[in-house]
This record gives C-alpha cells, structure tokens and sequence, in this order.
C-alpha cells in the first residue's frame, strides 16, 4: 500500500517543480537558478497526505565587466582647441575630465593621463604643425623707389601661426637702378616646412604713389538717420588728432558715445595729449565713454604692462564702456619677432588686467584680420572695423566703426561708429 501511494505522488512532486531540462541535461530557470530539496513523509494513517518542503537557494549573477575603448585622433593640429570628451570618441566611459582642454602647444610626441572613474589610462598622441605661413601684408604690385634696393621682409608683412620668425625669398630678376615693372614670385616657409607662394610685380618708380582713402563720408545726421535704430545707436572715436572738441555741441548733434584714445606705443608709451581733456569734457556733457591704447606689445608681459597703464591713468575713473586693445602694426608684423598665436595671448593678457580692475574689455581689429589673424573665441568683444555701407563680417561684434563723418563740435573728419544694444 505504502508504494502504491509513492508512486501515486511522483507526479505531483514533479509537476510543482516549476524547472526545466536544459542542455547537456542541466536544470535551467529563465529567472535564476534554484536547488530544490523534497522532502516527503509518511505517517502510519494511510490517509495522512504527504509534506513537500521546498528549500530555495539564491545565486549571484555575475556582472560582465565593460571593456574601456574609445577612439581618438592620434594627430593634432598645434593650438587646436579641443576638449577631452570631443577629442576621446565612441567611450564607452565619459573621462572625468571631458570639460577639459586637449595641451597642443608643444610639437611633436606628447602623452597624457586620462581617468575613467576607478581606472586611468596614459594615451599618446602628437602634436603637429601643418599650417602655412601667411602673407599679412603683400600688395599684388609692391612699390619701390628707383635706387632703394628691393628687400622683401621689409616691403611685406608675413608671419606664422607657430614659428616666431619665419623666412622669405623671391625667384625673379630687378633692376632697382631703372625704373619699370619686375615679376616675382615670393614664397614664405616656415621651421615646420610649410610654405606659402605668392605673385607680385615690383613697380621701380622715381616718385612713390600716394596712398588714396577710399573712405565714405556723410554728415552725422545722416549717419544717425541710417544706422540708429531700437537695436543701435551712433557715436564716435577721438584722439589728439581732432584737436579742440565741443562735446556739448557732438550730444546735440545726436551722439551717444565715444572711444577716446588714452595712449599709443611704439618703443614705450605716449599719452595722448588731450585725454584728460577729452575725456572729462565727455563725461560731462553726458556721452557714454570708452578708452582705447593703440600698442605695439609684443608680448603677454608688455602687454599687461600697457593695461596697467590705462587703468592706472583713469584713477578709478567709472567707464560705461570698455578699453579697447587697438593692435594695427601688421605691414611688418615680423619684426616684433613674435607668432600669431603670441598677439592673441598678448590681447588675452590685457584682457586679463583689465576685468581684473572692474573694467570690461574689448578688441579692435579690421574685418580682414578678424577673419585671418585672431583666433576664434566667442568670448571676446569686439569693435569691428569695416569701412562700407554694409558689413558682410560674419563673427560677433558689439561695436561697429563704419567709416568717416563730419559732426557739429569738431573741425573736420572723426571716426563714426555704430554700438548694438
């Protein structure tokens, strides 16, 4: 009787096991995986149904560890601004350190740590210079007086994004003693190997052309009637040049503001001789005042050195508007013996002095060397200068000086500018 009963309950043991016959005849779960133990008893009334206690053992999956990988340029461009995260593609780990910059300052071999939470990596990388000399200044026909001599680093400007003194040579035949018109062909090369050709013609003259301005001119009422708007308004720049000025008659007249020029440099500073002048006679008549220093630094040091000069000069004087870091020396930019990449550092470093004082700062450039010369950086503020009707300049600018016009308060022309609000 007792075995009729086990085998009577064989089937129900079985079917409430709730496991499978996986390969190779393992037990499986699709859940996990279970150790069951029956146990099945029997009391001495054969009515007494059996007891199955069931006793369920947990086991820990084991998580598959992710592989670090990620990809990377091996070779970057010198000064190329790229952050970490940008640089490391496809991670399959964000580097704690994505926000951070790339070094490409030094050439050749470079290596640097990376950290991926718990783990670090030491990835190498180098650092290459593939980008040409540039011609700064180079007139398509380079005029010369008959008997001068004919010497191509002082009748251009050039200079390179990376090396501090590139070099120049020329193929062609000039006769510098007789006058007529000379081809060449300049090139510029740099420490790295890059080069830069250009044609030109020398023009050999007994008299030297002068130089014509082709710039526009219009009354400040009709300057104001085309470029004031809800988003805009008008003012002017001034130095020494402009002599005596009326600034109570310049605010009649419609002007919102002006730039005044505090110093300019050469071999050391000169202030301007009608600063202090122009500039309380500004402040009072109402205007909105900036100042600017036209400099020649030539290097992160000098250029603090010319900062600290113009905040000094103002005394804590309150500005409405920024002091204005005027480079324009570009037609021998190569006798400063310095990169391009060291005058966007020496305008940083103005910068730098500048808001370290309270006071805000901006650069003045030409839309050409806006364009070729000054790195990108959205950072800056910039006073545009771009003599035309309508600027096609596609960067970022807060002021614009557009050209030259006649206002009542002044004697003759002064710089007209356009500031967006």
């Amino acid at each position: 009787m007792k075995k009729q009963i086990l085998l009577a309950l064989l089937p129900l043991v079985l079917a409430g096991c709730g496991s499978s016959i996986g390969k190779n005849g393992d037990i499986t779960s699709s859940e996990e995986a279970t150790t069951t133990t029956s146990v099945t008893s029997l009391t001495t009334a054969a009515t007494t149904a059996p007891v199955t206690e069931t006793t369920t053992k947990k086991t820990t999956k084991k998580k598959k560890e992710q592989k670090l990988e990620y990809t990377y340029a091996d070779t970057v461009e010198v000064y190329q601004k790229i952050r970490l995260g940008d640089w490391l593609q496809d991670s399959t780990v964000k580097p704690d350190n994505a926000d951070d910059y790339l070094p490409t300052d030094t050439l050749g071999s470079q290596k640097i740590k990376v950290k991926f939470g718990s783990e670090e990596r030491e990835i190498k990388y180098t650092v290459a210079d593939t980008t040409p000399p540039m011609f700064i200044y180079c007139p398509s026909v380079i005029s010369v007086h008959t008997g001068s001599g004919f010497d191509p680093s002082i009748n251009t400007g050039f200079g390179d994004n990376y090396d501090k003194a590139p070099t120049i040579s020329y193929e062609g035949n000039i006769d510098t003693k007789t006058p007529g018109d000379y081809d060449i062909i300049l090139t510029l090369k740099d420490a790295s190997g890059n080069t830069t050709t250009k044609t030109a013609t020398v023009s050999v003259v007994d008299t030297l052309p002068q130089v014509q301005s082709n710039a526009g001119r219009m009354s400040f009422d009709d300057f104001k009637a085309t470029y004031s708007s809800d988003e805009s308004d008008v003012g002017i720049d001034v130095s020494y040049w402009q002599g005596d000025i009326d600034f109570n008659r310049v605010k009649a007249a419609g002007c919102g503001f002006v730039f005044i020029r505090a110093a300019h440099h050469s071999d050391s500073i000169y202030p301007d001789e009608n600063f202090s002048k122009n500039i309380d006679g500004a402040s009072a008549a109402g205007l909105d005042v900036g100042v600017y220093i036209y400099t020649t630094c030539s290097s992160p040091e000098e250029a603090k050195e010319h900062a600290q000069w113009v905040i000094d000069k103002l005394g804590g004087r309150e500005l409405q508007l920024p002091i204005a870091f005027d480079w324009e020396d570009f037609t021998r930019f190569q006798r400063f013996g310095m990169s391009i990449h060291d005058l966007n550092l020496c305008y940083d470093a103005f910068r730098e002095v500048v808001e370290e004082n309270g006071y805000k700062a901006v650069l003045y450039s030409s839309k050409n060397f806006l364009e070729q010369f000054w790195e990108d950086d959205n950072s800056r503020e910039v006073w545009l200068a771009n003599y035309t009707e309508q600027t096609d300049y596609e960067g970022r600018y807060t002021y614009w000086q557009q050209g030259l016009c006649t206002i009542d308060g002044i004697s003759g022309d002064v710089d007209a500018d356009v500031r967006y609000k």
